[in-house]
């Protein structure tokens, strides 16, 4: 009997609050390795079994498409991404982060970012380490909201 309050003692609660600020870390994470064009580093924080799901593709499934499709993005011009939570909630388990995302491209010959806003959800799986990873990626637009 003692064993077990012993047990239940030692076990650190869940804290909504100290995951909204885990959160904010993974996001500077994920823009740092944006920015830095790392698409192996982005794919790290995501789970093997991961699905991405960009608008207008099919469902992007585990490490080795993910990591093509950042690679891919890196091409196409995406340089750097900003993330603004306005909603992170679940459990010890799982963590859902919703808000906004906006983005930086390079497009065409230009050496002028063009901003894009995006609405995105992240859902956070906890991994037998304690730390969390992404198990599912979404995001669009409203329109095509271009920022000045």
């Amino acid at each position: 009997m003692f064993s077990s309050a012993c047990k239940q003692n030692d076990h650190k609660s869940f804290n909504i609050e100290d995951q909204k600020a885990n959160i904010a870390i993974l996001d500077s994470q994920y823009c740092h390795h944006i920015k830095a064009q790392h698409a192996d580093s982005l794919n790290d924080l995501y789970k093997s079994d991961a699905i991405l799901l960009s608008p207008g593709e099919s469902e992007i499934k585990g490490h080795t498409d993910i990591k093509n499709w950042y690679a891919n993005a890196f091409e196409y011009g995406l340089r750097t991404c900003e993330f603004e939570n306005t909603s992170i909630i679940g459990d010890e388990n799982y963590l859902i982060a919703n808000g906004h995302c906006t983005i930086g491209l390079l497009i065409g010959e230009s050496d002028t970012l063009t901003y894009e806003k995006y609405k995105y959800l992240h859902v956070w799986e906890k991994q037998e380490n304690g730390k969390y990873k992404i198990t599912r990626d979404i995001w669009n637009a409203d329109r095509a909201d271009i920022v000045e």
